[in-house]
């Protein structure tokens, strides 16, 4: 609990990171394990510093780009991965004050929620925009 189990995540995450981008090196794209290590990333969010925050930021972009690499041609695997995305990038975004993030949520935010209304998910969208709407245009 407490310090210890931030610790304990903390290295867990870097350590999935490291593995994602060890399979990417062997040609091995495991999409659903990125979209998790996505996920855990968020739950150290508030336990890491500016460097290493940047440092995890960086390695999921990376590793998203690899597992969408054409947004519009695969808008749906877009709208499956955004809500953890979006969530570390408008972390980053507020926290390093760094503009590449918000247009990163920005753009997935649009293919996303457009691709939740065109797959018939209105609920689905409505959700999405109300959590990050502060992003949308």
């Amino acid at each position: 609990e407490g310090e210890e189990r931030s610790k304990v995540l903390k290295r867990c995450v870097e350590i999935i990171l490291d593995i994602q981008e060890w399979f990417v090196s062997k040609g091995v794209i495991c999409r659903d394990d990125i979209i998790t290590a996505t996920f855990h990333s968020t739950l150290v969010l508030d336990s890491l510093d500016d460097a290493e925050l940047e440092k995890i930021t960086n390695k999921i972009i990376a590793l998203n780009r690899i597992t969408v690499q054409d947004n519009k041609k695969y808008d749906y695997e877009v709208a499956m991965m955004a809500s953890t995305f979006n969530e570390v990038m408008v972390y980053a975004w507020k926290k390093l004050d760094s503009e590449n993030y918000l247009k990163l949520a920005r753009e997935t935010f649009d293919t996303a929620h457009t691709a939740w209304i065109k797959y018939n998910f209105h609920e689905k969208a409505e959700n999405f925009k109300k959590k990050y709407g502060e992003v949308w245009r």
